[in-house]
């Protein structure tokens, strides 16, 4: 009975601290959500608990559990892309490496040590990032699109707006469409890490015949 409770205090273990970790991505709609830190933290306590079970007294329990560590690493590298001068999915790959290691502890039966390591990461991953935001700098190149309702816009309207947040900006096509009077730009822009882009678009939004504003991510 005591081996079945053991069980099942891993499983809500495993379900609750990989949940906590995940929340972080999923509420920042990153690709390894909540759903993807729960499973991988309650696979990799499995496997510590059959790595244990396996090796009973005289065995090594860290030889599966080696292996967890090693094959981790081509979930954590599926999830960091490329986007022109960007990087993105380190953090991603960071929390899925370390709930890896969370249900391991899980598995071993190191509880308090486990719920540590989640309280701490918790800590990093909200706290920590509101910090690097508010005082350390981190630019990013992104496309900025502009519909307007017009073709009398100029491209150097738009730029005295950006100008006003100190926005680095390169022109990449202007489309007019005459039938239609309709014009649509492409800026490359160099955004600040601690920059507000709402405040950027709402400025924006005070030029006349703006139609759409959209963000993309350059590829």
């Amino acid at each position: 009975m005591d081996h079945i409770t053991d069980i099942f205090l891993q499983i809500l273990l495993s379900i609750l601290l990989g949940g906590l970790i995940g929340i972080d991505r999923e509420l920042k709609r990153k690709p390894g959500g909540l759903r993807t830190h729960i499973l991988i933290c309650l696979g990799s306590s499995f496997l510590m608990i059959i790595s244990r079970y396996i090796s009973g007294e005289t065995g090594d329990p860290s030889r599966i559990a080696a292996q967890v560590v090693s094959g981790i690493g081509f979930i954590g590298a599926g999830v960091i892309m490329k986007y022109g001068f960007n990087i993105k999915g380190i953090t991603t790959a960071s929390t899925i490496w370390i709930v890896t290691a969370i249900g391991l502890g899980i598995g071993a039966k190191l509880y308090w040590e486990s719920i540590l390591i989640t309280f701490f990461s918790w800590i990093i991953l909200f706290v920590v990032n509101k910090i690097e935001h508010r005082f350390f700098e981190g630019d990013e190149f992104k496309i900025l699109v502009i519909d307007s309702k017009s073709i009398d816009l100029v491209d150097e309207d738009i730029k005295q707006k950006l100008n006003k947040f100190n926005l680095k900006t390169k022109t990449l096509e202007i489309e007019k469409i005459i039938n239609k009077n309709k014009t649509r730009y492409q800026f490359l822009i160099n955004i600040p890490r601690n920059l507000d882009l709402d405040k950027v678009i709402k400025e924006l939004n005070n030029l006349k015949k703006i139609q759409k504003i959209s963000v993309i991510e350059r590829e």
